[in-house]
């Protein structure tokens, strides 16, 4: 999108639709200075900033979208730009998509869903997680002829697109347009980059959400046979440690919006434990309330893999913030199994956080889980190993048992509870201690076409 320099860095954003002027006002063809900054009113960039942060961490995960919107318009203001666009890599195709615009008024969009088409080059350095510094387009290289025109027949003279990252992964991009020739100064780039950092917190909040409400709303019926006694004793235990690592966050959030200068990097921190730690109490109460009100126990077609892939993508946040290396080792294929979705998302949920407590104690760079799969004519076989210290010889002959634990605030329900889920699905579960570190518990489940 435009200009003298063309700096890249790694980091993650993908532009899309882009807007530009057919119809310019007089002042700003004839604006060439550095750097104007209109300000929306007498407010410093850094205060605007904080309230951005705290804006996004109170609104509701459906109404991030429009409040992205309304930032992209006052920080396009305060920092003087012409027109902003947030663009996203679409899942489906992988091309860029513009889903969030502004520009100024008497600057009309011009909204490109060919982007990656007719802007060749800037899509591939934007989906190589690049930055672009334009101070004026006439110096983009001469692979970007083709960009340039595009630009030029939209007006546009400069501008800067800043990646975006989602949970560490390239997303997309933030791009900031100007209708002048305009010296993009270094403050002025690393202010667009704090912006574009706090809407990434924002969409991978926002995704998240709608990945945890995907997987609350695909089943039911988890824990109906599991007894009162029991489903009390590990709802109690559940919902402690969320609950006070929410609080904890909460405190953490506000002590940083009160200070002095804000620390980005620590806001996103505290809250993303708050998100993680929201969603899992939601699911605890919501297993909880299906044991008791839904009826029968419904089993459909599980892409096991996918399964796989889904839980790593909810628990990132959580083994990086312990320091744990997460993976999925599976073959490109497996069969489906016929079970209860939801309940095999019980079990290995239960699963992957009792191996992120056993290697709690493990150094940096020995904190290692592994989710795996394969099959073989008549099951699926799936284990979760750790690297820790192993299974404790005194529970070990009745690690499956209700009410069997060795930890201080455990009840030994998650277990127990995961070996009834896996033989109601017509599986067995146990565990596996073999010369390498750690303990792997692993289950079957039959194939689809040879349940019970």
């Amino acid at each position: 999108m435009f200009a003298s320099r063309c700096r890249a860095r790694q980091t993650c954003h993908w532009p899309n639709s882009i807007f530009t002027g057919e119809h310019v006002a007089p002042r700003m063809e004839q604006e060439t200075a550095d750097c104007i900054v209109r300000h929306e009113a007498p407010v410093r960039f850094e205060t605007l900033l904080s309230e951005a942060s705290a804006a996004f961490i109170r609104v509701l995960a459906d109404d991030i979208d429009s409040e992205i919107e309304s930032w992209l318009q006052r920080f396009g203001t305060m920092l003087g730009v012409h027109k902003a666009a947030l663009f996203q890599i679409d899942r489906i195709d992988g091309k860029l998509k513009a889903t969030h615009i502004w520009f100024e008024p008497g600057v009309p969009p011009n909204i490109l869903a060919t982007f990656t088409a007719d802007y060749p080059w800037m899509a591939s350095k934007i989906l190589a997680g690049e930055m672009l510094v334009f101070d004026d387009v006439n110096d983009a290289p001469a692979e970007a002829a083709k960009d340039l025109l595009e630009v030029q027949k939209h007006k546009g003279k400069s501008g800067v697109t800043v990646p975006l990252r989602i949970g560490g992964q390239v997303a997309g991009a933030v791009a900031a347009v100007s209708v002048v020739k305009r010296k993009w100064n270094a403050e002025t780039v690393q202010q667009l980059q704090q912006i574009t950092t706090i809407f990434g917190i924002a969409l991978e909040r926002q995704q998240s959400a709608a990945l945890v409400r995907k997987l609350r709303e695909e089943n039911q019926n988890v824990l109906r046979t599991v007894p009162m006694a029991e489903i009390t004793a590990s709802l109690a235990h559940e919902l402690n440690q969320p609950l006070g690592a929410i609080l904890n966050n909460a405190q953490a959030v506000r002590r940083l919006l009160s200070a002095k200068r804000l620390d980005v990097e620590d806001l996103k921190d505290a809250a993303e434990g708050i998100i993680r730690d929201v969603g899992r109490v939601g699911d605890i109460v919501r297993h909880t309330r299906e044991a008791f009100h839904s009826v029968g126990n419904p089993k459909l077609s599980v892409d096991v893999r996918e399964l796989l892939f889904d839980l790593e993508r909810v628990l990132r946040s959580d083994a990086k913030s312990r320091g744990i290396s997460l993976r999925v080792s599976v073959p490109p294929s497996l069969p489906c199994v016929i079970s209860n979705r939801q309940g095999l998302i019980q079990v290995l949920m239960n699963l992957i956080l009792n191996a992120f407590d056993a290697i709690e104690e493990c150094p940096e760079g020995a904190r290692q889980v592994e989710l795996s799969a394969n099959c073989t004519s008549t099951d699926i076989h799936v284990r979760v190993h750790d690297t820790g210290k192993g299974i404790d010889p005194r529970i070990s002959a009745q690690l499956f048992s209700a009410f069997v634990t060795t930890k201080p605030s455990g009840t030994g329900m998650g277990l127990a509870i995961a070996r009834s889920i896996v033989e109601k699905s017509g599986g067995r579960i146990w565990a596996v201690q073999k010369m390498r570190p750690g303990t792997t518990i692993e289950f079957t489940l039959p194939i689809e076409g040879r349940a019970l």
